[in-house]
């Protein structure tokens, strides 16, 4: 996940590059960026089309911003979702393997959601003063 300012900014191949960019099948690649106001890991799965690579396009993480400018980040590769405060840093993360069927019982851990493969975390779109 990368933050742009206002100015914009933009992130391209360079081998003399300071960033490392993961460029599908072909691997990762050095780069250079511009602009960035702050970058974190954790989103996932990325899916990347572009020229050279055209793979199935039909699976890909989307993240939301709140109204506070918080980020909500779904990491499938982790079952869990983080949130970000509006300068890129961690604030929660929450999650662990499993599915709505997985605590039938009522024997399974309580104090997590379960998620089997999170792509998607959608933030509230006004803030909470009703």
């Amino acid at each position: 996940m990368v933050c742009f300012g206002l100015q914009g900014g933009k992130v391209v191949e360079d081998p003399k590059g300071d960033w490392w960019w993961s460029k599908y099948l072909a691997g990762n690649v050095r780069c250079k960026a511009e602009g960035v106001e702050w970058a974190h890991l954790g989103l996932s799965p990325l899916r990347i089309r572009n020229v050279e690579h055209i793979p199935c396009s039909c699976e890909g993480a989307q993240f939301d911003v709140d109204a506070f400018g918080r980020v909500f980040l779904p990491d499938a590769l982790r079952f869990q979702c983080e949130v970000l405060d509006r300068n890129g840093n961690p604030l929660l993360r929450f999650g662990r393997y499993g599915n709505m069927d997985d605590d039938l019982d009522g024997a399974g851990p309580k104090d997590q959601p379960a998620f089997a493969w999170p792509l998607r975390a959608m933030a509230r779109a006004q803030k909470w003063s009703e």
